[in-house]
């Protein structure tokens, strides 16, 4: 599938709402983003895994297959899917099932290559178990795409308090209001004639942490169907992502 214009600040917002190791690297594969999860279970910041930071973090006994798999995907372009162990904050080293596939601009170059890892090691490793869980990383990569790439898709970040931390410009399309003037807003106070509607799932997701799917939201002009969910950090649920999905097409230009 080809891409176009895909930036890193889209990603990243996209990519909070994977519930697993998430990353973006240039076309030469050196790590330039990495998710809340994956700097979670590293217990380190972004700037310590980017480029070739992530490399200390692999097992000893996998460095050669990490090798290989690079050397490999060099010369083919191919989307890889592989396994190897992570070491965790806590110096236990885990397995994970990863996926890793390139974004092709509108000549068929690559742009980026973006990746996810899902944690197996408390699964039996038989080639069920590793079917299952690489298929999950192909769909969170899916996923990633599907939002990156639809301009009918609005994304959203909040903090526990309810305040905007970012949005994407489809959304900020939606709010009609600038995504800048949405930051640090309290979501009440930037779509009051909506809140009584999508409050409760916010506090669902906070409450469970689990998400909450395909909420139907009405607006004064325009339907949307939204998801929400959680993002944790330590543990412990501190953001909140939504997906909004326009149903029909607006027909002014107030606020949802």
């Amino acid at each position: 599938m080809r891409k176009s214009g895909i930036s890193v600040d889209g990603f990243s917002l996209a990519a909070e709402f994977i519930p697993h190791a998430v990353w973006m690297a240039t076309a030469e594969r050196m790590i330039e983003y990495v998710n809340t999860c994956a700097t979670d279970y590293a217990g380190l910041p972004a700037r310590r895994l980017l480029e070739w930071g992530w490399i200390r973090f692999v097992h000893p006994s996998d460095l050669e297959r990490v090798r290989l798999i690079r050397e490999l995907v060099a010369r083919t372009e191919a989307p890889i899917r592989t396994e190897f162990r992570v070491r965790r904050f806590d110096g236990q080293y885990r397995w994970f099932a990863i996926s890793t596939r390139p974004l092709l601009d509108d000549h068929g170059r690559i742009q980026k290559w973006i990746g996810a890892a899902v944690d197996i090691h408390d699964q039996e490793r038989n080639e069920a178990e590793i079917r299952l869980a690489r298929g999950e990383a192909e769909e969170a990569l899916v996923f990633l795409e599907s939002l990156l790439v639809n301009p009918k898709v609005g994304l959203s970040l909040v903090d526990h308090d309810l305040r905007y931390l970012a949005v994407n410009a489809s959304l900020a399309g939606f709010n009609s209001l600038p995504a800048a003037e949405h930051i640090g807003q309290r979501i009440d106070d930037v779509l009051p004639t909506l809140w009584s509607q999508i409050e409760p799932h916010y506090r669902r997701v906070l409450e469970t942490g689990q998400p909450v799917l395909n909420v139907e939201v009405k607006g004064s002009s325009a339907a949307f169907l939204e998801s929400f969910y959680p993002v944790a950090m330590h543990g412990e649920i501190k953001r909140i992502g939504a997906v909004v999905v326009r149903e029909q097409k607006k027909t002014d230009r107030s606020a949802r």
